[in-house]
């Protein structure tokens, strides 16, 4: 697994449970992702069949600190 980047809004930006690039947010390279994470996006591949092949997963982290696909 490969790629991770995360979407941060502007620090003088509008907080928002919505980070999105139309709203100003920019990417930020990341060396390594949470482990949960990196499970959740594994778990998610492996279930659509893209494990051996390739696929993109989006993530969003609850309050719980539980990953959404």
């Amino acid at each position: 697994m490969f790629g991770w980047v995360a979407r941060r809004l502007p620090v003088s930006g509008k907080p928002s449970p919505w980070v999105a690039h139309a709203q100003g947010a920019k990417y930020m390279k990341l060396n390594t992702a949470p482990k949960k994470a990196v499970e959740a996006a594994k778990s998610a591949l492996v279930a659509t069949g893209l494990w051996n092949s390739f696929g993109c997963v989006d993530l969003l982290c609850k309050p719980t600190e539980k990953w959404v696909v």
